[in-house]
């Protein structure tokens, strides 16, 4: 995998994780979730799986990930 692509795959790893815990913060901070919530976590949720998938680093990951849907599931 070429330098700039590997770049682009952990920006965009980032600030889908960045993007996620926003929502599930928001979420936290109404008391629940709402649909638009629960669309725009998992949206955002995909988006950093699959870039990690791809930079092959998704297994240091899922955990963490894993430990946030928990948390948007309550």
């Amino acid at each position: 995998m070429d330098t700039v692509l590997r770049q682009d795959l952990i920006d965009l790893a980032l600030r889908a994780t960045d993007a996620y815990l926003g929502v599930e913060k928001h979420a936290q901070q109404n008391g629940f979730a709402t649909q638009q919530d629960i669309h725009d976590f998992t949206f955002y949720l995909s988006k950093a799986h699959d870039a990690l998938t791809q930079l092959d680093d998704i297994d240091n990951h899922a955990e963490y990930m894993q430990s946030h849907v928990q948390i948007m599931a309550k």
